[in-house]
C-alpha cells in the first residue's frame, strides 16, 4: 500500500481476531520514519507514517506492506505461525510461544495504539525456537519512558512454502546488515511484498529498517538511526529476519 504522514484506513477480509503488523517503508523520502496503527478490528487498520519527533512530520509516499495473521497458532502452507498481544512499554518483555518452532522463527511486532503520542518503533532480541524479547523505543533525544501500549507481534518459522497459489519465504541474514545498503537474496516470488525486523539489539541507538530495490529475488536493507541527540548514524552489525510474500 501507499503511506504517508496521513492517517489512512485500509480494510481487509481476514480473520475475526487479527493481528497485524506492518512491513519495512520503502526509501522515498530519506527523512527516518517508522509506522503507526491506531483503531484495529476485525476488518480494517488505521495506519501512518510516523517520523520522529524532531522532524517536520511531514513525509512523501512510500511503498510499504503489511501481514495480517490469526490470533494463536495456525499455518501458512508447511510454515508454522504464532502470533499475539501483549500489553508493552520501554522496557524489555519476554513472548512466550507456548510451544516451539521446529527451528529459529522470524519475529516481528507492531504497536497498535497510541496511547503515547511519541514516536516510537519496536525492538527485538533474543529471538529462540520457544521465546523472543521486545519493547519500545522512542527517538535517542527523548527521556527513554513511553506509555504503555497494545503491541501486536506474528513469528513464522523459516523456511519456504507455498498455499492456494501465494508463497512464502522466511529467512534471516548473517550478524551483518548496518547504515549501509545491504543486498538480500530469496527464492523467487512474483510481485512480492516485504515484511522484516532486526532480530538483535545489538546497536542499543533508536534504528528502523529501510528497504529499495525489492525485486522478485531481491532486495536491499539498511538500519536507519535518527539524529534526535547527536548527527551520527553509524550502526553496528545486526541479524534481519524477513518474509517475503507473493505469488
Amino acid at each position: 500500500m501507499t503511506l504517508n504522514h496521513n492517517w489512512k484506513k485500509r480494510s481487509y477480509s481476514g480473520p475475526s481476531n487479527p493481528r497485524v503488523v506492518m512491513g519495512t517503508p520503502s526509501y522515498n523520502g530519506s527523512h527516518p520514519t517508522t509506522a503507526r496503527i491506531r483503531n484495529t478490528s476485525a476488518n480494517s487498520f488505521t495506519v501512518q507514517l510516523d517520523e520522529w519527533d524532531y522532524l517536520d512530520g511531514s513525509h512523501t509516499n512510500e511503498n510499504i506492506s503489511y501481514l495480517v495473521a490469526k490470533n494463536g497458532s495456525s499455518r501458512f502452507g508447511s510454515l508454522s505461525v504464532k502470533s499475539g498481544e501483549i500489553n508493552l512499554n520501554h522496557n524489555w518483555k519476554t513472548v512466550n510461544f507456548g510451544s516451539s518452532f521446529s527451528n529459529k522463527p522470524v519475529a516481528v511486532a507492531q504497536t497498535v495504539t497510541r496511547n503515547g503520542g511519541a514516536a516510537v518503533t519496536t525492538r527485538i532480541r533474543n529471538v529462540t525456537s520457544t521465546s523472543f524479547q521486545v519493547r519500545l523505543q522512542e527517538e535517542e533525544g527523548a527521556d527513554g519512558v513511553h506509555a504503555t501500549e497494545k503491541v501486536h507481534w506474528i513469528a513464522i518459522e523459516s523456511g519456504t512454502t507455498n498455499s492456494n497459489g501465494a508463497k512464502l519465504v522466511v529467512g534471516r541474514t548473517s550478524n551483518s546488515v548496518t547504515d549501509s545498503w545491504k543486498s538480500i537474496g530469496y527464492s523467487s516470488v512474483s510481485s512480492p511484498k516485504m515484511i522484516a525486523a532486526m532480530q538483535t539489539f545489538d546497536g542499543g541507538d533508536t534504528a528502523v529498517l529501510r528497504r529499495k530495490n525489492l525485486t522478485s529475488s531481491s532486495v536491499q536493507v539498511k538500519v536507519e538511526e535518527e539524529q534526535s541527540d547527536d548527527s551520527e548514524v553509524a550502526h553496528t552489525t545486526e541479524v534481519v529476519g524477513y518474509i517475503i510474500m507473493g505469488r
